[in-house]
């Protein structure tokens, strides 16, 4: 199996399967224990977005035609809310232009129903990958930002204090000058005082 080629990357690796079928979810998930991921079953997308706030997947694995909200439907409502997580949609022949067109529109890939396991364990192998890319470079990016954050607060400090340098400067040249011209003053008053008193002796 592909996916078990790299098992102690995808050692992690959380995937959601989401069928009202019972023995569809029981198959999958078998079928990926044994490929080491680690599989939560939703029979519906109520209890699949309760799973999604609740847990951190790495992708996800949904029907296209199921009671209530559809798996196209769902893949909308999951890429405006975890728009990291990669979306596979099962499906049979007759969605099959369905499942295209859903792939334009934002979904990773699609399996057809009945299962090519080979082609399945490809498909959730890229997606899983995918998410392994995605979550590092969403960390890569977090750690520049943070990084950028950090240099530019350093910045503005350095800013600051060369500001409060820069006016503890100022304020004594000024008081220097404001010094200087009153010993001028006082040696201009002294001087003319003493012109005046030798010229009336």
């Amino acid at each position: 199996m592909q996916v078990l080629q790299n098992k102690s990357d995808q050692a992690a690796a959380r995937l959601l399967v989401v069928d009202d079928e019972a023995e569809i979810l029981h198959v999958v998930m078998l079928f990926m224990k044994e490929a080491g991921i680690r599989v939560s079953c939703a029979k519906n997308t109520e209890i699949a977005y309760r799973l999604l706030k609740e847990d951190r997947y790495d992708g996800i694995l949904t029907d296209v035609m199921m009671p209530g909200e559809d798996g196209i439907s769902f893949l909308s409502r999951v890429h405006r809310e975890f728009p990291e997580i990669p979306v596979i949609l099962m499906t049979g022949h007759a969605q099959l232009q369905m499942a295209l067109d859903a792939i334009k529109n934002g979904a990773f890939d699609f399996i057809q129903k009945p299962f090519d396991f080979e082609l399945l364990d490809k498909v959730i192998g890229r997606a899983l990958t995918f998410s392994k890319l995605q979550r590092a470079e969403k960390g890569r990016r977090a750690e520049l930002e943070e990084a950028l954050a950090a240099s530019t607060a350093e910045l503005q400090n350095t800013r600051v204090k060369l500001d409060f340098a820069h006016a503890r400067i100022l304020k004594s040249v000024s008081a220097k000058n404001e010094s200087d011209n009153r010993a001028s003053f006082e040696n201009d008053s002294s001087g003319t005082v003493s012109k005046i008193f030798s010229r009336i002796v």
